[in-house]
């Protein structure tokens, strides 16, 4: 423990975190990871950005794609051949369909490549308690669990699937894609950024047990729940 403890605080370390991550985040990122430590799991700090990305039918950034006969980029239903190879527990993939969000789905020689899930409406957090509720599904998606299988991350797959995706949006009609990252990922900040992505609010969870603080830059600013069942819920508007 004290050996742990040392690494969290040592001058490195904490000139480290603020780079990358700035004060708040970079404070609050060793804060979380010591508050696990000492409570052996049962205390989670946790911190999101949530972005609104605009739909084009071309993406910035990414190289137009390429047609294959090898390889496919489409929307599935739960009955297609390829759910099977889905990285997620097979509950969780028939509660993703039960609930009418869609998968856009890659596939090369066969084999699943990737996917993107959309939401529309509203869209349930799955590491915390909280609800995001699109002002207006009309023009508005929430999109999550982006993923590419390990032996295609080098390739074009997510390039592919991202451009695909907002080309069917952009028909559509849909302006937005919302999403969260973590405040501790700066990678996953930087690499939305360059998409275009704008922050629309931040939001901070700190479980005790079954207790939940939550604190937002938005309404309703401060929530606490006692119960499973209780959870915050955010509007989120596109950017101005």
């Amino acid at each position: 423990m004290p050996q742990v403890l040392h690494r969290l605080i040592v001058p490195r370390t904490i000139n480290e975190n603020i780079q990358q991550l700035g004060w708040i985040d970079g404070v609050l990122f060793m804060l979380a990871r010591l508050l696990n430590i000492i409570s052996r799991g049962h205390i989670r700090l946790v911190r999101y950005y949530l972005v609104a990305q605009p739909i084009r039918p071309e993406s910035p950034g990414t190289p137009p794609r390429a047609a294959s006969a090898e390889s496919t980029i489409q929307f599935c239903d739960r009955d297609a051949p390829e759910v099977q190879q889905f990285p997620r527990p097979a509950h969780v993939i028939a509660q993703r369909f039960a609930k009418g969000h869609r998968c856009l789905r890659s596939t090369h020689r066969s084999r699943f490549s990737g996917y993107i899930w959309l939401a529309r409406d509203y869209y349930d957090e799955d590491e915390v308690r909280c609800r995001y509720r699109l002002a207006d599904p009309a023009s508005s998606v929430w999109d999550y669990d982006v993923y590419v299988a390990p032996e295609f991350r080098t390739g074009r797959t997510f390039a592919r699937l991202w451009q695909h995706a907002s080309q069917t949006l952009a028909q559509e009609g849909v302006q937005w894609s919302f999403s969260r990252i973590s405040a501790f990922n700066a990678e996953s900040l930087r690499a939305h950024a360059r998409l275009g992505a704008t922050p629309v609010s931040s939001v901070t969870f700190m479980q005790i047990g079954l207790v939940q603080l939550t604190i937002t830059s938005r309404f309703p600013y401060i929530h606490i729940g006692f119960t499973a069942s209780a959870l915050p819920e955010l509007t989120l508007l596109p950017p101005r």
